[in-house]
């Protein structure tokens, strides 16, 4: 079930109904099984996804604008509100303290 959401182009992500359906699963199937695979649900998949994207585009020398505009966030005040959410702190401030050793992609 994540490879068509990992292929997906960031600005053309797919629904849960429409991955739902190339499943051959209804949407509320789809949920539980993702769920119960993975241990979070499609929709924090897809957080967690644009979040990766946009730590790998600053560390090929993005900004962090234009990273999260890339990872289909609507723009960098988005960005900074869900990894808020997510890391408790400011993207700023987590990745000015990381140094890359690895593949993000």
């Amino acid at each position: 079930m994540c490879a068509p959401l990992d292929a997906a182009p960031s600005d053309q992500e797919l629904r849960v109904g429409d991955l739902a359906r190339q499943s051959g699963l209804s949407v509320r199937q789809l949920r539980h099984r993702f769920t119960q695979e993975l241990g979070l649900n499609p929709r924090a998949y897809l957080r967690w996804r644009r979040l990766r994207r946009t730590i790998a585009s600053t560390a090929h020398g993005a900004t962090l604008t234009e990273a999260a505009v890339e990872s289909g966030f609507a723009d960098g005040a988005h960005l900074c509100r869900v990894f808020q959410v997510q890391f408790g702190m400011a993207p700023s401030q987590a990745l000015s303290s990381v140094r890359f050793a690895g593949s993000l992609d």
